[in-house]
C-alpha cells in the first residue's frame, strides 16, 4: 500500500513540530526529521524547500489548530463551555506552542511577514467567536480581553502548568 503524499507531508510536519518544540530549531537537522518521519531526506525537500519552510508550515499548522479550536468551542454561544474547553486546550497544547513560537523567533525567519498574515486570520476568527458567543461587549473590548487571556495563559504555562487551565477558564468567565 502506497502512502499518500499528504500523509507523508503531514507526518513530516508532525515530527518537525515535535522536534522543534523539544530540541529547538537550531538543534534539529532535516536528516533527523526525515529519519524520525520514516522518509528519505530528499523526500523532505520534495515537500519543503528548506528547514525554515518546514518551521513556517509547522507554525502555521499550530496556529490553524488554535483557530479551529476557537471556532468549534464557541459554537452554540455557551460561555462557560467555551471557558472550560479553553482551559483544557491551554493545558494540553500550550507547551508545544510556546516552544514552537520560541523556535520561530530564534530561527531568524522573517517573523513579521508570517505574523502579519496570521493576525489577519486571527482578527477574522475572533469576530466569528464574538458572534458565536453572542458577547455583549463591543468587538474591540472582546478582542482585547480574550487576547489578554490567551497571552497570559501561554506565558504562565511554563511556571504554573498545573493551574494554567483553571486560570484560563476563570479569566474567560470573568472577562467575557
Amino acid at each position: 500500500m502506497q502512502v499518500k503524499k499528504e500523509d507523508k507531508r503531514n507526518r513530516i510536519l508532525d515530527v518537525a513540530i515535535e522536534l522543534f518544540s523539544t530540541k529547538g530549531f537550531e538543534n534539529v537537522s532535516v536528516s533527523e526529521i526525515a529519519k524520525k518521519a520514516g522518509v528519505g531526506k530528499g523526500t523532505v525537500y520534495v515537500y519543503f524547500p528548506s528547514k525554515v519552510d518546514i518551521l513556517k508550515e509547522a507554525f502555521l499548522r499550530v496556529y490553524l489548530d488554535l483557530e479551529d479550536f476557537l471556532e468549534e468551542a464557541s459554537r452554540g454561544g455557551d460561555v462557560k463551555r467555551f471557558a472550560r474547553e479553553l482551559g483544557e486546550y491551554v493545558v494540553f497544547k500550550t507547551r508545544e506552542r510556546m516552544k514552537l513560537i520560541n523556535a520561530v523567533h530564534s530561527s531568524g525567519i522573517h517573523y513579521r511577514e508570517l505574523r502579519e498574515k496570521l493576525m489577519t486570520k486571527y482578527d477574522e476568527i475572533l469576530k466569528r467567536v464574538h458572534a458565536n458567543l453572542g458577547s455583549k461587549l463591543d468587538f474591540e473590548e472582546f478582542y482585547f480581553r480574550l487576547s489578554a487571556v490567551l497571552m497570559a495563559s501561554f506565558a504562565l504555562s511554563e511556571r504554573f502548568e498545573e493551574r494554567v487551565g483553571d486560570f484560563a477558564r476563570r479569566a474567560v468567565e470573568l472577562l467575557l
